[in-house]
This record gives C-alpha cells, sequence and structure tokens, in this order.
C-alpha cells in the first residue's frame, strides 16, 4: 500500500501516525530505539506491507501487471489501491478526503526535525503539490509513478501506468474491494487502532 492507505491504516495516535510514515527508513531492529508508540507504528508499516505481499488478492492483482512491470509490478500496485481507495473514500472514512489528508500533515509537521534523509521535505512536497488528491483520477494516479520513476535508480517502465490501469481497471478495483476490509479488520485487531 502506498501512502494514502498507510495513513489510512494509522489510526488516531500521532506517534504511531510518525512511525508507519518512515517505516520504510528504519531497518532491521533500529525500530527498538524508537519510543514504544512509534515502534508500534513501525511494525504497523511493516505488517502492512507483509500482510499485502501475502494475500491472494494482492498476488492475483501482481500478476495482472507482471508482464508489463515485472519485479516493480509490487510497487506500482500499491499506488493503483491508493487510487482505487480514493476513488471510493466515502465508503472507508467519514471525513472528506482533503479534510482527512490536511489533518495527516498538519500531525506530521511536528515531526519533521525528527525525520531522516528527504522526508520532511517529502512532507513539504507532498501537501503543496497534493499528492494525495492526484489519486483520486487515473491521469493523476499516472501522473505519481511518473513522479516515482525520476527518484528510483532501477529501471522501470512506469510510463505506461495509466494505460495499463485502464486495460486492467476492473479487474484490479474488485481485488482491492476484497482486500482492503480484510486489512482494516486486521490492522484494527492486532494494533488496537481504530481507523475510521
Amino acid at each position: 500500500m502506498n501512502y494514502l492507505a498507510h495513513f489510512y491504516l494509522s489510526g488516531e495516535n500521532d506517534d504511531v501516525l510518525y512511525g508507519n510514515f518512515i517505516g520504510d527508513l528504519v531497518k532491521g531492529k533500529d525500530w527498538q530505539s524508537y519510543e514504544k508508540e512509534v515502534q508500534k507504528g513501525i511494525l504497523l508499516h511493516r505488517y502492512i506491507d507483509d500482510f499485502i505481499d501475502k494475500h491472494p488478492f494482492a498476488q492475483r492483482s501482481r500478476k495482472r501487471l507482471r508482464s508489463v512491470f515485472g519485479l516493480t509490478s509490487p510497487v506500482v500496485l500499491d499506488v493503483y489501491f491508493d487510487h482505487y481507495l480514493s476513488k471510493n473514500w466515502d465508503e472507508y472514512h467519514t471525513i472528506e478526503l482533503n479534510d482527512f489528508t490536511q489533518n495527516i500533515f498538519d500531525r506530521l509537521r511536528p515531526f519533521k526535525k525528527q525525520m531522516q534523509s528527504y522526508y520532511p521535505m517529502m512532507v513539504d512536497k507532498m501537501e503543496q503539490e497534493s499528492w494525495i488528491d492526484s489519486y483520486r483520477s487515473i491521469s493523476g494516479t499516472a501522473i505519481v509513478l511518473e513522479r516515482m520513476s525520476k527518484r528510483v535508480k532501477f529501471e522501470n517502465n512506469w510510463e505506461l501506468a495509466e494505460e495499463v490501469l485502464i486495460e486492467n481497471y476492473e479487474g484490479l478495483e474488485q481485488d482491492f474491494s476484497l482486500f482492503f476490509p480484510e486489512i482494516i479488520t486486521s490492522v484494527e485487531k492486532t494494533f488496537d487502532i481504530k481507523c475510521v
């Protein structure tokens, strides 16, 4: 899952949100050096990633993409699934999406000095360039992947993201609609988090 889903699954605790946001940066057992609730967020991030890696509906979606995107299919699928979450947002949350994302940025802002690498700048760029809002449309989702393609060092053909999403739209949406309620239930039960 990409940023929007991780934000959604973080619940209302700011430290958990922060830990989930930096989860990819924290390697190995380094999570143990953080405060308890931040640790929870880092472990939540890992749990979400592991859940989607092993889930049969997500695996089926990756197979739909593999012929075009190869080993980068999981990354593309994460962004596609954020598209479906934003498109169907009202089914999952009572707060309007723009208000939800603004609240997320407000909650992350106090942590910027603690963030490593480019993450503090990324929070600003996400807010200023309306990254999350971009997920609502197919073309916006493709633009997100185009931006990402410029930051990664490995080869990819993410310029085909819009075309592939359109071709597989209904099947991917069905997989998402079956998968996402399951991860909500699992996260809420395992981490004692209320997502809505």
